[in-house]
C-alpha cells in the first residue's frame, strides 16, 4: 500500500516493455492524474471502483486487445450480481464505472497506448428509474386539501397514455407556487 501511495504521488508511468494491462494502467498513471484534479471523495470513489469493480474482472487484459464485449459482460455483471450479497448495483453505480473507464481509455488514446475508446461503444447508460403508480379517485383530494377551492390541473404526455385501455399514469407532482 505504501509503495502504491508513493507511486501515485509520483504519477508514474506505466511499466514499459511488454503490453500494459489495464488494471496496471488505472492504478499507476490514470489515477494519480485524477487525484490531482477532483476533490478526495471523488478519487476515494474512483479507487473504489478501479479496486473493487474494474480490476478483479478486466484488469488482467492489455489495453489494445479490451474490447466493448469486455465492457458490457462487466457492466452486466454488476447489473446482476455486482453488489453486496450478491444483488446487482443501481444503474447510476454501474454507469459511474463506465464514466471511470470512458475517462481512462480516453487518456490512454492521448498517450497513443490504444487507436479508440471501445467504452463509446458500449450500453452503459443510465437512466433515472421514475415509478409510476395508478391515479385513483381518492388520490386527488392531498391536491385538493392544498388548495382548496381550485381545481386540479393535470398535465399528460402521448407516451403516458396506453391506447388499448386509454388508461393513464402520474410519474410527477408539482406544487402550485403562490
Amino acid at each position: 500500500m505504501a509503495a502504491r501511495i508513493e507511486r501515485d504521488a509520483a504519477g508514474a508511468a506505466p511499466l514499459r516493455g511488454g503490453p500494459v494491462e489495464l488494471g496496471e494502467f488505472l492504478t499507476s498513471t490514470w489515477l494519480p492524474i485524477k487525484r490531482r484534479h477532483v476533490r478526495a471523495s471523488t478519487a476515494n470513489r474512483y479507487t473504489w471502483f478501479v479496486d473493487n469493480y474494474i480490476n478483479p474482472a478486466l484488469g488482467h487484459v492489455p489495453l489494445r486487445r479490451l474490447r466493448a464485449d469486455h465492457l458490457d459482460g462487466l457492466y452486466d455483471t454488476l447489473a446482476k450480481t455486482g453488489g453486496r450479497n450478491g444483488t446487482g448495483l443501481a444503474p447510476k453505480t454501474v454507469h459511474e464505472v463506465h464514466v471511470v473507464l470512458r475517462s481512462s481509455l480516453n487518456l490512454a488514446m492521448r498517450r497513443q497506448l490504444v487507436s479508440g475508446n471501445v467504452a463509446e461503444a458500449t450500453n452503459a447508460r443510465h437512466r433515472r428509474q421514475i415509478r409510476s403508480q395508478p391515479l385513483s379517485t381518492g388520490s386527488t383530494s392531498p391536491a385538493r386539501r392544498a388548495c382548496p377551492g381550485a381545481g386540479l390541473m393535470l398535465l399528460l404526455r402521448w407516451k403516458e397514455l396506453s391506447g388499448s385501455t386509454l388508461a393513464f399514469r402520474v410519474r410527477s407532482r408539482s406544487r402550485r407556487s403562490p
